[in-house]
């Protein structure tokens, strides 16, 4: 009978001595000059640390030599911090984001913290231009010029520092270069006249040839469909003044006044501005020269005259343009200012004579276009 009594009791004691066995794989107590003083065991990162109870978060990571590191933000090129902050650590607290490092800690609790990330800088494409060298222009482009080209270079820059950090040539500068090749230029002045004009921009739309028009006001103001009609076959609008004056007898304000009009009406009807003025019976002097550059225009001369404005027969005519027919030649010749019936019956026999030669036609300022 007792030892049925002393059962429960020792079933008791038992049960005390298993749970004190576990309290002690977590629980230490260390025993000190004035008395016990109890720590506890967590784990931080992986690794157990012994800290006095009730320490805090912040304690244990003392204990451990844990200092959490945050992600910095840096710059493209240099790598020179721009955020030392960019990208938080986070210490977890049994799984969970830890409010605050001062929160309190329990014997088998496990602590995991996890670094920031250095990161690069968001980029971005930005296109800037090269200027083309300074070309070597005549004054006065008497054969056929390329124009000179710009280049363009794609930077990658980092948004928040502004450094690049690499550059794509996506367009190489050119400078302005002679045309040697056997191209030649036909160019048409003094109209547009109602009676040749069209007929001419027939003849060039038959053969697939864009030319040169260089217009005079008046004739432009009075036949704005015709101006339109060039425009739109992908003719070269050249400047050849309001009035058709000798610039070198009027003074420079009026050397101004005659191109910058004609310059502007031709931009506000086409919708693109001039590239050229032909100065009338090719007299040029440095007040001519300075008013076409003020007004961003170059100087288109010519180096095979036919002489049309003499009305010879149109084969003397072509057997003129022939002759005078050199690699980057530009022709002269009119759709307006008189009588150009022999010029338009002589045109399809000069085009004929060109390409027997072997020649393509261009405009100033580009490349052959055909």
């Amino acid at each position: 009978m007792q030892s049925e009594r002393m059962r429960p009791l020792l079933t008791r004691v038992a049960l005390l001595l298993v749970v004190g066995a576990l309290l002690g794989a977590v629980i230490r107590t260390v025993v000190s000059n004035s008395g016990s003083v109890t720590t506890v065991v967590v784990t931080a990162n992986g690794h157990d640390v012994e800290v006095p109870i009730a320490a805090t978060v912040d304690e244990v990571l003392r204990n451990a030599h844990l200092q959490p590191r945050d992600g910095r933000l840096l710059a493209i090129a240099s790598h020179a911090v721009l955020d030392p902050h960019s990208d938080p650590a986070r210490v977890l607290l049994n799984d969970r984001p830890v409010p605050n490092r001062s929160a309190r800690v329990r014997a088998g609790d496990h602590l995991q913290v996890i670094d920031g990330h250095d990161a690069i800088e968001p980029s971005t494409t930005r296109s800037r231009t090269i200027p083309a060298p300074a070309g070597d222009l005549p004054d006065v482009e008497t054969t056929l010029w390329s124009a000179p080209v710009d280049g363009e270079v794609d930077d990658l820059v980092g948004t928040r520092s502004g450094e690049v950090a690499s550059s794509t040539v996506v367009r190489a500068p050119m400078a302005a270069a002679a045309q040697t090749g056997p191209v030649v230029a036909l160019t048409f002045d003094d109209g547009p006249d109602p009676r040749f004009t069209p007929q001419i921009l027939a003849i060039l739309a038959a053969a697939g040839i864009r030319a040169t028009f260089c217009v005079v006001g008046y004739s432009a103001r009075a036949f704005p469909d015709l101006i339109q009609a060039e425009h739109t076959a992908g003719h070269l609008l050249c400047d050849h003044t309001e009035s058709h004056p000798r610039l070198d007898r009027i003074p420079t304000a009026q050397i101004d006044g005659q191109i910058a009009s004609l310059a502007s009406y031709l931009q506000q009807s086409t919708g693109q501005a001039p590239t050229f003025m032909r100065a009338p019976y090719g007299v040029t002097t440095p007040d001519v020269v300075a008013a076409a550059h003020r007004q961003h225009l170059r100087i288109l001369g010519w180096n095979d005259n036919s002489t049309d404005y003499n009305r010879p027969a149109p084969t003397a005519i072509t057997a003129r343009v022939l002759a005078g027919l050199g690699p980057g030649g530009v022709v002269l010749m009119h759709d307006g200012g008189g009588d150009r019936t022999n010029t338009v019956s002589a045109l399809p026999s000069i085009i004929a004579g060109i390409q027997a030669r072997g020649y393509t036609f261009g405009q100033p300022g580009t490349t052959p276009t055909n």
